[in-house]
């Protein structure tokens, strides 16, 4: 056994918070993950910051890594090819990385799937790795991968296509790194293994597909045929997998889908945490789970992560192993980036000084928390109250939801007179917030 844990983190591409059948929001099944919540510690309120363009994945990606927020994070780490205004000018090379602390730490670290943050700051991440993916979507059945290269070097015409589904492929490479330890190895380890799932295009095996039938799901309560305003972001690549208006029954087969895959990762999970269990590691060992952002899937009209609603902001947050309490609901409002500095210190690394995010063990320090995306919406909420900002065309749009009473954000309370101490005083903390960050867009339009 080492003497500081070994670190395994599992990460989804679109896994709505509420994707984990212990929620008992919907049909989809989790059992892996609901045995992890129930031996760890669930940070139910857990989001994401936002994004500055589509590709919310990168910046969130980018955000975990380093600790920053989201307009200070450099271009190369939160764009990847996505078009955005410009960042602040700082060189990547500068900004320290999770994997590299880690390394500087003493730490073996192995990277496995996706990577939607350039090859640079992957090199300076991993000691190893197996079936890199450098993209931001793909065939399932088709992924293009790169093997490691200590040299750093990774072209696209290296790529080569996975050759089974994209999950089997990088569970199984992940099993193969825990299978390979050396059992009188004393060098602890950092395992990342970064899934594809559950993002479009939706195929998954057959005898997972089988589980879910598109007439036995039921759409969600807040399901529309259509958003009831423009949010700055209805003609989105990801906006035009279904028709519009949306229909009840085209959104019960993306809903199939969408758990179909889910529930395969979690099987390929449960894979992962009886190889580590096998290998005898599993007392000294953190395992923790999460995604990049959720998804509507129909949900308020919409069908991608491109808004600010809870179905899109909040993820899936598990940690279980050493330091973390068994079987505790943790509501606290916090970001899945705080995974940066709760990391480090569980390994005994350094968290630099830049890091702007929270240990995820310390008392609760946030009473409202933020996000944002693009030009066009901002959001803040404290433990009962949300509010979201839009700014389309020029004109300012409000939003204001009592998540107490009001779970699926269906009811704006924006115009209610009793209402106003609410919206007066969010908005106050959402414009300080946007000028502590440096928000680009100006505070007043």
């Amino acid at each position: 056994m080492t003497s500081r844990p070994n670190i395994v983190l599992t990460i989804a591409d679109d896994q709505r918070f509420d994707l984990v059948s212990a929620w008992g929001r919907n049909e989809c099944r989790t059992p892996h993950l609901d045995r992890l919540i129930e031996r760890g510690t669930w940070y139910r309120r857990a989001q994401t910051q936002g994004s500055t363009h589509a590709a919310v994945c990168a910046p969130s990606r980018a955000m975990l890594h380093t600790g920053w927020s989201m307009y200070r994070i450099p271009d190369e780490l939160r764009m990847h090819g996505a078009h955005s205004p410009p960042g602040p000018a700082i060189a990547a090379e500068h900004v320290p990385l999770l994997g590299e602390q880690l390394r500087r730490a003493g730490y073996h670290c192995h990277g496995i799937g996706k990577w939607h943050n350039g090859p640079r700051a992957y090199a300076r991440s991993f000691d190893s790795g197996a079936n890199i993916f450098f993209g931001g979507m793909a065939d399932q059945f088709a992924t293009p991968v790169q093997d490691f290269d200590p040299a750093g070097r990774y072209p696209h015409n290296r790529c080569r296509s996975g050759g089974r589904h994209s999950t089997e492929l990088f569970i199984n490479s992940a099993r193969e790194f825990i299978h390979a330890r050396d059992p009188r190895d004393s060098q602890p380890f950092f395992l990342y293994c970064a899934f594809t799932v559950p993002h479009d295009p939706r195929r998954t095996l057959p005898e997972w597909q089988a589980r879910y039938q598109a007439d036995q799901i039921q759409v969600p309560a807040n399901f529309l045929p259509r958003h009831p305003f423009d949010n700055g972001e209805l003609e989105i690549r990801d906006e035009l997998l279904a028709g519009f208006p949306r229909t009840a029954g085209e959104i019960r087969q993306h809903l199939a889908d969408y758990y179909a895959l889910t529930t395969h990762m979690d099987d390929a999970i449960g894979r992962l945490q009886r190889a580590i269990e096998a290998a005898g590691l599993a007392d000294n060992t953190i395992f923790v789970h999460t995604a990049d952002h959720g998804l509507a899937v129909g949900q308020h009209g919409l069908m991608g992560k491109q808004n600010l609603y809870d179905h899109s902001v909040r993820v899936p947050l598990l940690v279980a192993g050493p330091g973390f309490d068994r079987g505790v609901q943790d509501d606290r409002l916090c970001y899945l980036h705080d995974l940066f500095p709760t990391l480090l210190n569980c390994a005994g690394a350094t968290v630099p000084d830049s890091c702007e995010f929270h240990d995820l063990r310390a008392p609760p320090r946030r009473e409202t928390i933020f996000s944002a995306y693009r030009d066009c919406q901002r959001m803040v909420c404290d433990d009962r109250w949300k509010l979201i900002e839009y700014f389309v065309n020029r004109t300012r749009r409000t939003q204001l939801f009592d998540r107490q009473s009001d779970i699926w954000e269906m009811r704006d309370r924006a115009a209610d007179p009793h209402c106003a101490p609410h919206v007066a005083r969010l908005r106050a903390a959402l414009q300080q917030w946007r000028q502590t960050v440096a928000d680009p867009v100006p505070v007043a339009l």
